[in-house]
């Protein structure tokens, strides 16, 4: 511990060990970064449907069009913008905007805890940000996900909160909304800080500063709408029927378990951080419980975020690395040896598995039924052309470039179907909402699409739930203006009847 109370100063002098020197930790964690994302960044293939989602909406906003008008989804903007900025089209770019995000990330999350525990805890903290971000199975690691968007603002925000920034604190949690909507449970560490640092003046200054850059932000995306789809348009994903309850709960143990797998030497080091041990005056001054009251603030408040809506995807979790990574670094400031040797073997041995699971997804043949179908699309389709895909499978757009009829890149939102929830019926006369519903079969018919695939045919993604049958309103379009003309790995495709293609 003699040591690390010398590292400050050695660091000042430019002397000391090389792992106390300035350049040495943005060395080691951006070729962890590389390392641990190599496999998203070399693969033109896509790790899971969000990223379809995102390109397609992307897409839309690159070709001039207006998200939540030409392209809806119940997701904040920003991360659509950014996918906009590359087209929407190859997804590697993206992929290294959020390597960069995350080596951000640790960054800020090690200087944070280098300036409370020392040396060794800024060390901790930024390996279990760039480890634990990958440290997840491919689909939700190695996707750019809005989790892993959001996951650079949530930790500026409550660094800058913690060192008395609060406007920039309140700007930074506007901004992590604004890519993912449970981050807003952030603002509970973040307020305690304003409080602390500040009192009133804080809370003020930080509320209004989050307030402007909020509607500054959403302005360009139409602020009505922004509010209409992204907030007030979640109650259809927030419902949960009771007898939802027993799959949530076993959705809920398995994230728990895969937490506790890939992240069992950060947890490990958390733990130690709950002891009541002080170190040396000397060494870094006094680990006292008051030193960590907000990580522990934002680890409570990040497992409500995770929560919401009670699905459990494992990615998630991401949304805990800030807090787990402070609490790791306070725990390697007072940990003994053998423990922090565990840790650190847990922590990197992680990734591994994941990396290796992320190359072979990787490197999969790509599933047949969207690339197929896609063909098929962009061979009997203009490119100014809409299709539909009823069904949960946004990849066919993505794939085909072509934007989606009626404005959903999925169907969940008329069928009421989804991911995360016990698999049940549907059919028109339970949809969630009937004047949504009726409003997309009225554009439907307003501007119908070219070509129509039915993926619940072909029972994707629980298509065996909601078939086209059961919703007598699409049905009766179908009959009236439509002719099926192929079927293509089970999947029927109806083309618009006086089509010259």
């Amino acid at each position: 511990m003699t040591a690390l109370a010398a590292a400050p100063d050695r660091q000042a002098a430019g002397t000391g060990t090389r792992w106390e020197r300035a350049w040495a930790q943005p060395a080691v964690l951006a070729v962890a970064v590389l390392l641990t994302r190599l496999p998203g960044l070399l693969t033109t293939r896509l790790f899971n449907t969000d990223e379809a989602t995102l390109s397609v909406g992307g897409r839309e906003l690159a070709q001039g069009g207006s998200l939540y008008v030409g392209v809806i989804d119940r997701k904040p903007p920003l991360p659509f913008a950014l996918y906009a900025l590359f087209g929407g089209g190859d997804l590697r770019p993206v992929r290294v905007v959020i390597a960069l995000a995350i080596l951000a990330s640790a960054l800020v999350a090690a200087s944070e805890a280098r300036r409370r525990w020392g040396v060794r805890a800024g060390w901790a903290a930024g390996l279990v940000v760039v480890l634990g971000a990958s440290a997840l199975g491919p689909m939700d690691a190695q996707a750019a996900n809005f989790e892993l968007f959001a996951l650079l603002p949530i930790t500026v925000a409550v660094v800058a909160a913690a060192r008395g920034r609060a406007a920039w604190a309140g700007v930074a949690l506007a901004v992590a909304v604004l890519c993912k909507q449970p981050a807003a449970v952030t603002i509970v560490p973040v307020a305690w800080s304003w409080w602390q640092t500040r009192r009133w003046r804080g809370v003020a200054e930080g509320l209004v500063a989050g307030g402007v850059a909020g509607l500054v932000l959403t302005i360009p995306f139409g602020f009505a709408k922004v509010v209409e789809w992204s907030l007030l348009g979640t109650g259809g994903y927030l419902a949960m029927d009771p007898s939802d309850v027993g799959f949530a709960l076993e959705r809920l143990l398995w994230m728990v378990l895969l937490a506790l797998g890939f992240w069992g030497g950060a947890w490990l080091l958390a733990l130690v951080a709950r002891l009541p041990v002080a170190v040396e005056p000397s060494a870094v001054g006094s680990v006292r419980r008051s030193d960590a009251i907000d990580a522990h603030l934002l680890l409570a408040a990040s497992c409500l975020g995770v929560a919401a809506g009670f699905r459990f995807f494992p990615h998630y979790l991401v949304q805990l690395l800030p807090a787990v990574a402070l609490l790791a670094g306070r725990g390697a400031a007072l940990a003994r040896p053998v423990v922090a040797k565990a840790a650190l073997v847990w922590a990197l041995g992680a990734p591994v598995v994941a990396a290796g699971l992320g190359w072979h997804m990787g490197l999969d043949p790509k599933p047949a039924y969207p690339k197929d179908v896609a063909a098929y699309a962009r061979a009997h389709s203009r490119s100014s052309d809409d299709i539909l895909v009823w069904g949960n499978v946004p990849e066919i757009y993505w794939r085909a470039d072509r934007q989606p009829a009626g404005g959903f890149t999925h169907t969940e939102f008329v069928t009421g179907y989804s991911g995360g929830r016990r698999p049940r019926a549907a059919s028109e006369a339970d949809v969630p909402d009937v004047d949504l519903y009726r409003d997309w079969i009225a554009r439907l018919r307003a501007h119908p699409p070219a070509l129509v695939f039915d993926t619940s045919a072909a029972r994707v993604r629980g298509g065996e739930w909601f078939p086209i049958a059961r919703f007598p309103s699409l049905t009766r379009l179908l009959d009236e203006r439509y002719e099926r003309v192929a079927t293509i790995d089970d999947i029927p495709v109806y083309r618009l009847r006086g089509l010259d293609r």
